[in-house]
């Protein structure tokens, strides 16, 4: 019989076990803590949801009013609505006098804690020879105002209850300050010295701020 050598030590199952664990997984990493959710932002509101475009037939398309529904403040945000008069969407559907007929002014500002548009983003997607049509309002039958090609940096400032259209800020020449980058307390309909439009939202891909 072979002799043990009394030097070697026997580990216990649990002390193996832990042993194991630690080569397959590493040393443990402390958990990143998480900033705790705004308070005034998990409140519940009712919320209004901007106008959605619908079709009828096979051609002819109409903006529908917004579907009013109880979220929290941050979902509302989201979601492109306004609640008691603040948040992106607050003029939604609504024309201006200092617009043309049928047009519906983006929105910026309702929010004292973000810029007045809370996203930046770059056109892409598009064929070499194509342009993205900003149009007077979201939707398809809109009247076409201007055409911006791939890589077109613009801000993102108002949403289509859908989704399906944003309406966004962009300078026409370089150089020109937007006037969205600082917080704009209460929403109001842009009235810059940039250029403003509706484009579909499948071609804009947002960017880090």
């Amino acid at each position: 019989m072979n002799a043990v050598n009394p030097n070697l030590s026997v580990l216990r199952p649990t002390a193996f076990c832990a042993a194991a664990l630690a080569i397959l997984i590493g040393s443990p990493v402390a958990a990143k803590k998480l900033p705790a959710p705004s308070t005034d932002d998990q409140a519940v509101v009712e919320c209004q949801l901007p106008p959605q475009i619908r079709t009828l037939g096979n051609h002819a398309t109409y903006l529908a009013a917004g579907q009013r529904v109880s979220t929290t403040i941050a979902d509302c945000k989201v979601r492109g609505g306004k609640y008691d008069g603040h948040g992106p969407g607050a003029f939604a559907g609504q024309a201006s006098a200092s617009l043309p007929a049928g047009a519906v002014a983006v929105t910026v500002g309702g929010d004292h804690a973000r810029p007045g548009c809370p996203k930046s983003g770059v056109v892409g997607g598009l064929k070499a020879s194509g342009g993205l049509s900003v149009r007077l309002a979201p939707g398809a039958t809109a009247g076409r105002v201007d055409k911006l090609g791939n890589g077109k940096h613009v801000f993102m400032c108002d949403w289509s209850g859908n989704g399906a259209w944003v309406g966004v800020v962009y300078p026409g020449t370089s150089g020109v300050d937007c006037g969205v980058s600082a917080t704009i307390d209460h929403p109001q309909p842009y009235s810059g010295a940039c250029r403003s439009g509706w484009v579909s939202s499948k071609y804009v891909r947002a960017t880090v701020r």
